[in-house]
């Protein structure tokens, strides 16, 4: 016998099953069913946390008249994800069509007068103001910084039911870790844990994850894949200190160069069936910044597709130099290119030591606010957390990392920060000067990230 449409409508795992044809996995239909006024939601990826939300917000304002609803995430890009999935629901079901007053890319009205908006949250919660909500979805809360979910608490106080925090961990810091850890401590009666790990996604093939183990470092794989809180002790670069750079942009080329600036490639060329091969672009400004303003991945990437890949490039944009790494394939790709460009491509041949002066490098320019990165690449800051840094018997500081995780988009930001680098992004004269003051190596690292000024002095 068919169900009435009125018990269906009364269950939001129903509605998910009868009106969109999807049936929840169970740890999915206990999120659901949850009317806690704090949901706190610790997921791996690829588990199904989207497709969740997105099918509780529908719920809600399909059901529930006069419900405002507000998807945040630190980027739009990111809060678009939640709310296209909402958007392709609605196109594909009949039972919505009579009821819609708006139905735009980013804003859903119904005729009960229930909204549902995503927003981009910003660094401050600068774009959410203004806004009344009834419910507020928080997605890759990790990545949020406290003071926005400070700021948006008046959008909260007045209408507010429901609140949910949803990500995968990045590390035992900020606000998404402080509610998950004090409910653990103090059972908060109206706060709910959710926490499942990507392979209870029955969807998921178990080759991916084991391909995924094998490509990342034991850290990276709990964070993402488990949906563990790691602390960050031995970390070579803290996420904290990962954070503290990164800031709310756009990837893109610039359409001018402004007078001084310098566009610096860096390629970690993929050995053949490895990993992948990563692209990052740097712009660096006399003030010694580095910003990171482009940067990608491809996977199975011939030697020729790199080569043809970096020729487009420095075709179509003023770069000043492309940093590639030769240890292994990359000499190939340097060959190809030297033919035409041999005054703008450099080969790099990385040795432990080599990677440890970048490394060093980059963290230097990290703690002396130098270098800056997209908050919505939540893979290249993810890829931070595969290093580790202890002193061995000799007092001397060792960077490692897993001999299977080769953390490409680092390594590719590491070019950008190689001695040769250095070299070309500061005044030759200068640069002359300072190496014959014979000053230690350590010292020729800070160089850029400390001062780049006319006159020679620190």
């Amino acid at each position: 016998m068919a169900m009435h449409i009125g018990t269906i409508l009364r269950s939001p795992t129903l509605f998910a099953i009868h009106i969109l044809g999807i049936k929840p996995f169970p740890y999915q239909a206990e999120i659901l069913e949850d009317d806690s006024e704090q949901i706190v939601i610790v997921a791996g990826r690829q588990s199904g946390k989207s497709m969740t939300l997105a099918i509780k917000a529908l719920w809600t304002a399909f059901v529930k008249p006069n419900e405002d609803i507000l998807i945040l995430a630190p980027t739009q890009k990111q809060a678009q994800i939640i709310y296209d999935v909402i958007y392709g629901m609605i196109s594909k079901s009949d039972l919505f069509k009579g009821h819609i007053k708006k139905f735009t890319m980013s804003e859903t009205i119904f005729d009960n007068e229930s909204h549902i908006r995503c927003l981009t949250v910003g660094k401050s919660g600068t774009f959410a103001r203004g806004y009344s909500a009834t419910m507020l979805i928080f997605d890759e809360a990790a990545f949020i910084p406290e003071e926005v979910f400070v700021s948006l608490e008046p959008a909260f106080a007045v209408r507010g039911k429901q609140m949910i925090l949803s990500s995968t961990p990045y590390g035992k810091r900020g606000f998404f870790w402080q509610i998950y850890s004090q409910h653990l401590l103090n059972k908060d009666s109206k706060t709910k844990v959710h926490r499942f790990k990507s392979e209870e996604n029955r969807i998921l093939k178990k080759d991916f994850l084991i391909q995924e183990r094998q490509r990342m470092t034991e850290v990276q794989f709990r964070q993402e894949y488990e949906a563990e809180f790691i602390d960050e002790v031995g970390l070579y670069f803290p996420i904290e200190l990962v954070m503290r750079c990164a800031q709310d942009y756009e990837y893109g080329f610039p359409t001018e160069k402004e007078e001084g600036t310098r566009l610096i490639v860096g390629v970690d060329v993929a050995r053949v069936g490895e990993d992948e091969t990563a692209f990052v672009v740097v712009q660096k400004v006399p003030d010694g910044i580095s910003k990171v303003i482009y940067a990608e991945t491809h996977s199975q990437f011939k030697i020729t597709d790199t080569a043809q890949f970096i020729l487009r490039w420095l075709n179509t944009y003023s770069i000043d130099m492309v940093f590639i790494d030769m240890t292994g394939v990359g000499a190939g790709v340097v060959d190809i290119l030297e033919q035409n460009f041999s005054h703008k491509v450099k080969g790099i041949t990385f040795t432990a030591q080599s990677k440890s002066d970048m490394y060093s490098s980059i963290k230097i320019a990290m703690e002396t606010n130098k270098l800056v990165v997209n908050r919505a690449d939540t893979k290249f800051l993810y890829q931070f957390s595969g290093f580790t840094g202890k002193y061995d018997i000799t007092g001397k500081l060792r960077i490692t990392k897993s001999e299977i995780e080769h953390d490409d988009l680092v390594d590719a930001l590491a070019l950008t920060f190689s001695d040769d680098a250095l070299y070309n992004v500061m005044p030759i004269s200068n640069f002359n000067d300072y190496l014959n003051a014979d000053k230690s190596k350590e010292d020729i690292a800070k160089w850029e990230v400390l001062k780049w000024t006319g006159d020679n002095t620190w």
